[in-house]
């Protein structure tokens, strides 16, 4: 006969949900400590699906930004989404962001003429490199030399992502964080000031 608790480290390994057909919808275990501020009742309540769906639904990417751009940014806003039943996915989607905010920034140079290097073996890829795009943005003024540093950390963040050595967990509100500064730099990008 398993107790309570023996069944409870079943579904967890480590701090990490393992979703089950008992708890999949359920809230993670994780989310318990956070809280949000309720103006109407002057003081801080438990997270709820319904309130992180708004709080997520907050950012989103205009209309201007290419349908493909749109796509990359639904799925890891998604996933930010759903982290409220699997916190894990917090992570996941904020790492997707940073590729989203690449994907953008290639496609944005390569749309305005950016070509990538050469390859010594006369292949190359379809756009340039990120850094390369990064610059040609900045010289077509399209990112301002004070923000090409948080470009380039958002660069560095996502080849940190993509080379782990552990699973990073992050908060609820550097998720939105993330969620709030991709949104207003892809949209800075397509609507034409940074």
């Amino acid at each position: 006969m398993s107790s309570a608790s023996d069944e409870m480290r079943s579904d967890f390994m480590n701090g990490i949900k393992l979703a089950t057909l008992g708890n999949w919808l359920d809230q993670d275990e994780a989310w318990r400590p956070w809280r949000k501020f309720s103006p109407e009742l002057m003081g801080y309540v438990p997270d709820t699906a319904e309130s992180w769906l708004e709080d997520v639904h907050t950012y989103s990417v205009s209309a201007k930004v290419p349908t493909k751009i749109r796509k990359l940014y639904e799925v890891a806003r998604n996933a930010i989404i759903y982290g409220f039943f699997c916190y894990s996915l917090l992570t996941l989607g904020v790492e997707q962001l940073l590729r989203v905010l690449e994907a953008s920034v290639r496609i944005k140079a390569a749309d305005l003429g950016c070509k990538p290097k050469p390859m010594p073996n006369g292949h190359s890829d379809e756009v340039a490199s990120y850094g390369k795009s990064i610059q040609f943005l900045i010289e077509k003024g399209l990112i301002s030399i004070a923000e090409a540093n948080s470009w380039d950390a958002a660069r560095n963040l996502r080849n940190y992502a993509s080379h782990p050595k552990m699973q990073t967990i992050l908060l609820p509100s550097h998720a939105l964080g993330q969620l709030r500064l991709t949104a207003q730099r892809i949209n800075a990008l397509y609507e034409g000031s940074e």
